[in-house]
């Protein structure tokens, strides 16, 4: 993995302002905005592990761009769906128990509640490294059920839990830099959270080509 290559490599592409500025504009639309942003960091990371010489994507197949992201987000969405499945019970459990006078309504809540949130980070932690893997396998094979492809997705993190760490704490890294545009205004914003998306496009790229590296 090279952390600093997933930083700097936007810059080196001589229209990067062009697009990067492109991404920022097109991440101001309302939800279909946001899809074809995502869609775009996911080529990024297509580029990485196809080694493309040109590594940040063009705007020329919106489309494309869109679908990706779509797919990526119902990948994510049905991710989530075992933490739906944990939390509707607990309301109604916690709804029963509020009814239930004294100590003993208050008991249930609390033991509900710290087994579902001690469950919920568990199952949290899992999914920051299955999501990243999730969309390397998308953008290398461009099926939503690849994507969600259990088995192969704890290969791939299995065989490079420290790369999957690196990406992690590249996420964090970008979303820090994300909300610093807003030092320059609103605009700014957009623009360093395009740049956030490119980075992450890329160190998703990376980390999946030595999840699925051969020993």
């Amino acid at each position: 993995m090279d952390f600093g290559l997933a930083f700097s490599f936007p810059f080196q592409d001589e229209k990067w302002i062009e697009k990067i500025v492109i991404a920022a504009v097109i991440g101001i639309i309302p939800i279909v905005g946001w899809f074809a942003l995502l869609g775009w960091s996911i080529e990024i990371g297509r580029r990485v592990i196809n080694g493309e010489e040109q590594v940040l994507a063009e705007w020329t197949d919106f489309g494309g761009l869109l679908t990706l992201g779509f797919k990526a987000w119902l990948a994510t969405l049905v991710f989530s769906i075992p933490l739906i499945i944990v939390w509707i019970p607990v309301g109604i459990f916690t709804a029963v128990a509020g009814s239930v006078e004294g100590d003993a309504g208050t008991t249930i809540i609390t033991l509900i509640s710290f087994c579902a949130i001690c469950l919920t980070l568990i199952y949290g932690i899992a999914l920051l490294f299955a999501l990243p893997a999730s969309y390397g396998r998308l953008a290398s094979t461009d099926g939503l059920g690849e994507a969600l492809n259990f088995r192969e997705l704890w290969k791939i993190v299995s065989n490079a839990p420290s790369a999957y760490l690196i990406v992690l704490l590249g996420y964090l890294a970008a979303g820090f830099i994300a909300p610093l545009g807003s030092i320059l205004c609103l605009v700014g914003v957009f623009l360093t959270t395009a740049y956030a998306m490119a980075v992450e496009g890329h160190l998703l790229g990376q980390a999946y080509l030595e999840g699925t590296a051969e020993a």
